[in-house]
């Protein structure tokens, strides 16, 4: 057994991670997760298909990690897959149901109780494989953008949903979530904040090399087409123009060679002195106490765990109207919502929240506040945890 839990009440769980290899917003959620008490309580392991920055932190927390590497071809990002010819579909199909029952041999030697997998291909792979055993698999679905068929065969594979916001929930088709009770009843449970580590946050805009008198605006997270840079960038010179002092704070790195390019081509056409790229962060609570408003350009997000924790520490957001950023920002509240490409909306909303720093603070405490009823680290990871166990107990009597 891997995990050698001695007490039977124990409930053995396997997190399942597909891209261990970097550290983004679903990496740090899980890598949170594992920092809870609740957590240090059950027996928990980690599975992976590879080795990467993500595996050293877990392995640094002392949490056993199990390997099951995927065959070459399966490596590549989801998105990379859709382009293949029936043909090699045809023959995806086939590798996924070799590592499939590679799995199944090690989920059954391992003597787990309940599988969570918050992304599409762990569900596709490592919670097929534990269904085939009969095993629970929960899925903590944090992405608001479609995947078509791949969606409705997740629903015959997973026992229990849990969806970041509503607008994960309705990208399921609309019959489904009338009819199948996992999808229409599923809980939602949002990424919470943790406020002790973010109230530690201290301010380094002198290490970042701004002036105190400037309007530092930021957008964080990996640099890809879908957080929606270029939005921002494509107005930013103009935006200087009447607000000289506005800086753009650029935290975040790209994920795969495509968003390589992308970001290159950002870097090409978008070589203003008053644009800061400083790469991956992991002290982002010194980063959200540094700046003066967070942006949120995204043309998909599930949440953006970004919005709550620039509200955290009372920052005002302008994010884009869709998904679980609507669901977190009060339009006029605790920030501004816009329509993702409307670029007189963004330029509007900068110029006017970066004039007026009476309406940041203003913004910034009610961010507080709601992040304190609504999205706290503690109370949210509690229910999450709830839903796993009692997963687990379906099949393992107390």
């Amino acid at each position: 057994m891997i995990m050698g839990a001695e007490n039977s009440d124990v409930v053995r769980i396997v997190f399942v991670e597909s891209y261990p290899h970097v550290i983004f917003g679903q990496q740090k959620k899980k890598l949170a997760l594992l920092d809870t008490e609740r957590a240090r309580s059950l027996s928990v392991t980690v599975a992976v298909p590879g080795s990467g920055v993500f595996v050293d932190e877990v392995k640094s927390k002392g949490v056993p990690i199990l390997y099951l590497e995927y065959p070459s071809r399966l490596s590549v990002y989801g998105k990379a897959h859709k382009s293949e010819s029936i043909w090699g579909k045809f023959k995806l199909f086939w590798l996924v149901l070799k590592y499939v029952f590679l799995i199944r041999k090690q989920v059954r030697l391992g003597g787990f109780d309940v599988v969570m997998c918050d992304d599409l291909r762990g569900v596709l792979t490592f919670g097929l494989a534990a269904r085939t055993l009969g095993l629970p698999v929960v899925y903590w679905d944090n992405t608001d953008e479609p995947n078509g068929v791949y969606d409705v065969i997740a629903t015959f594979i997973v026992t229990d949903y849990i969806f970041l916001s509503e607008a994960v929930r309705c990208k399921y088709p609309r019959m489904l979530r009338r009819f199948m009770s996992t999808v229409r009843d599923a809980p939602k449970i949002p990424t919470g904040v943790s406020l002790e580590k973010f109230d530690r946050g201290n301010s380094i805009r002198s290490e970042l090399g701004f002036e105190k008198k400037d309007i530092v605006f930021a957008i964080i997270g990996s640099i890809t087409y879908r957080k929606g840079h270029d939005r921002i960038f494509s107005l930013f010179h103009e935006l200087v123009k009447k607000l000289p002092m506005a800086k753009l704070l650029v935290v975040g790195e790209t994920n795969s060679t495509q968003n390589d390019e992308q970001f290159n081509s950002l870097l090409l056409n978008q070589n203003h002195p008053n644009i800061i790229f400083t790469g991956y962060r992991a002290d982002i609570e010194n980063i959200m106490h540094t700046i003066d408003v967070l942006l949120v350009p995204s043309r998909h997000e599930g949440q953006g765990q970004v919005v709550t924790q620039a509200m955290a520490c009372r920052k005002p957001v302008i994010g884009s109207k869709v998904g679980g950023i609507q669901e977190a920002i009060v339009d006029g509240g605790t920030g501004v919502l816009i329509d993702g490409d409307d670029g007189d909306g963004w330029f509007n909303a900068m110029l006017s929240l970066g004039s007026n720093p009476s309406l940041c603070d203003r913004m910034g405490l009610a961010g507080r506040h709601r992040v304190e009823q609504l999205y706290e680290w503690g109370s949210e990871t509690g229910r999450l945890f709830d839903v796993i166990e009692a997963a687990a107990r379906v099949v393992k009597p107390c």
